[in-house]
């Protein structure tokens, strides 16, 4: 690799997951490829309060502990992008937890980055 040359990094810019009409527990995504990400919801949410689950089995989930760059459970607003915590990403997969369930299906996008 030349010096300066730029590093090429893996961004998963159209990943979505969604929460079901009457729930409150996102569809999983992977985060075991990935360093960092972030999630933005959609502009009709009910709710302000979400907590990022993190599992190794995709069944199994336990609240991420909170840590340097956010909150967890996270205070929301609708079409908010929020961090995901970067605990989340030392496991296999991560799912998005709403306090309040959803009156209607709501599609949450991901953008990940490794």
């Amino acid at each position: 690799m030349a010096v300066g040359a730029p590093i090429e990094r893996g961004v998963e810019p159209d990943k979505t997951v969604t929460i079901a009409s009457g729930g409150n527990n996102s569809t999983s995504f992977e985060t075991s490829k990935f360093g960092w990400g972030t999630f933005q919801l959609p502009a009709a949410i009910n709710g302000t309060e979400f907590t990022v689950q993190f599992s190794n089995d995709d069944t199994n989930f336990t609240d991420c502990p909170a840590d340097a760059i956010g909150a967890n459970p996270i205070t929301c607003a609708a079409d908010g992008t929020y961090f995901i915590p970067l605990a989340a990403f030392a496991a296999r997969y991560a799912r998005i937890v709403a306090t309040n369930a959803q009156a209607a299906a709501r599609t949450i996008a991901l953008f990940l980055k490794s």
